[in-house]
């Protein structure tokens, strides 16, 4: 996959009123002539700390150290003091790796772009070394979509076994628990929804309608219109924040 260091970017105008160069925001080189830009964003704070860099994990485990802790101390009979200090010791430890995991959550944020055009996937990624991955639409393979309560969804990217990549460049842009073949992905996407159709839409008209429709990896928590089951398939359900291998319309 092509990669090249991203620098600062102009302001994004409209891709289809031919009035001057499109650019993808991070990245200081326009978008080749005859491209058109079709969608840009970026992951939302909470959810990608929460579910991509685990601090939902991070506050749960906290939690329950507190709980077993404030527990001992009142079996072994230890002094109300003794326990309060304890107790301020835990919150305030817990707060600041929360505040950690926080900060390195809005650094992943700043630094990232996800872009879709006509012709391939974008993906400005990389806090200490940053980078562009481009996906060209003919070579993705399968593209699984899931949608959480809060609103955003995940979109992963499946590609042939010969575009291989490590999940230490990817992290935390792929697909979750899923370490053997790594598949880059959109994480924590407000108006996933949306940006499903839009990536289904796309890769079918690159292809001439031969591409890869979005799967439908997983039964959504949250209430869905019937226009998206009209565009996902539905194959392969399955529960919990990584998706299942679902059966998508393959080239």
């Amino acid at each position: 996959m092509p990669l090249r260091p991203p620098g600062d970017s102009a302001a994004v105008e409209d891709s289809g009123s031919g009035s001057g160069p499109v650019y993808i925001d991070g990245i200081n080189e326009p978008l080749p002539e005859g491209e058109t830009l079709l969608w840009e964003g970026r992951p939302e704070l909470i959810p990608l700390a929460m579910r991509a860099l685990y601090l939902r994990l991070f506050i749960i485990y906290w939690a329950v150290l507190a709980v077993v802790w404030l527990g001992q101390g009142l079996v072994t009979g230890r002094p109300g003091s003794a326990l309060a200090a304890d107790l301020t010791w835990l919150v305030v430890v817990g707060l600041v790796g929360s505040g950690m995991v926080l900060g390195l959550a809005w650094a992943v944020r700043r630094s990232t772009t996800y872009a879709l055009t006509d012709r391939r996937v974008v993906m400005r990624m990389g806090v200490a070394l940053p980078a562009v991955l481009n996906l060209p639409l003919e070579k993705i393979q399968e593209a699984n979509f899931r949608g959480f309560r809060d609103g955003t969804g995940l979109i992963t990217f499946r590609l042939p076994p010969s575009e291989r990549m490590g999940v230490v460049f990817l992290w935390p842009h792929h697909r979750p628990w899923r370490w053997g073949r790594p598949e880059p992905a959109f994480r924590a996407l407000p108006d996933a929804e949306q940006v499903a159709r839009r990536v289904g839409a796309a890769a079918q008209a690159a292809l001439g309608g031969e591409g890869p429709q979005v799967t439908d990896a997983g039964q959504p928590r949250r209430s869905r219109d019937d226009s998206l089951r009209g565009e996902m398939s539905r194959d392969g359900v399955s529960g919990g924040d990584a998706p299942a291998a679902a059966g998508g319309m393959g080239t």
